[in-house]
């Protein structure tokens, strides 16, 4: 990788790249906003909500399982159980956030690129 030159010292095409580019942070920005932008694509379509729905049931059965045998479960049987809530809360927390968590990042990359 060659390192940077100044702004100043950057010809046309290149210092405009770099002017585009930004920051690390703002990129990184920039890449979490493309990110939430297809998760929330896909929670909005037919398959998305599909995966929400069958992910609220496992959530909810999860749950159901873990509040009638708590008492007669093993040690182990109860971390696997709350490992399967933990994930299938994750990816229900991934899609249904995913509009919300978008327009936190392009605020965050406002502020960025205002400073």
């Amino acid at each position: 990788m060659m390192p940077r030159r100044p702004k100043s010292e950057q010809s046309g095409s290149e210092g405009e790249e770099a002017a585009q580019l930004g920051t690390p942070e703002q990129e990184e920005l920039r890449r979490d906003i493309q990110t939430y932008k297809d998760l929330e694509t896909l929670a909005l379509s037919a398959g998305g909500k599909i995966l929400i729905t069958s992910w609220r049931r496992d959530v909810v059965s999860a749950v159901d399982r873990l509040a009638r045998g708590y008492r007669k479960l093993s040690h182990v049987e109860l971390i696997a159980l709350c490992a399967e809530l933990e994930a299938k809360l994750d990816q229900l927390r991934a899609l249904s956030r995913s509009g919300e968590n978008k327009r936190f990042a392009e605020e965050a990359l406002a502020e960025a690129l205002a400073e």
